[in-house]
């Protein structure tokens, strides 16, 4: 899941997002690298960026980037599937 530090911000200001992953809603910090995502995009009206390279992979703060245009933005996340094993009582 995407994780910014705000949701508003000023001009040339650097944004934060983190990535999460972990089960019911409970994250933990990424530590993946560009070989797990299938797609990172910034999107504003008709124009499409490519997030994906500026992925680190040290766990913590995974990705920073500034807007310099006003506008609404949103930032699209597509990973890889991937399959873990549960014990029978952790399913319900």
């Amino acid at each position: 899941m995407l994780h910014p530090n705000k949701f508003i911000y000023q001009w040339g200001e650097r944004i934060n997002v983190k990535l999460l992953v972990g089960e019911n809603y409970e994250g933990e910090l990424w530590s993946g690298d560009y070989s797990s995502i299938e797609s990172l995009q910034l999107h504003l009206l008709d124009a499409t960026d490519d997030l994906s390279s500026q992925i680190d992979t040290a766990k913590g703060d995974s990705l920073e980037f500034s807007i310099y245009d006003e506008g609404t933005y949103m930032v699209t996340y597509q990973s890889k599937n991937k399959f873990i094993e549960l014990a029978p009582a952790k399913i319900s």
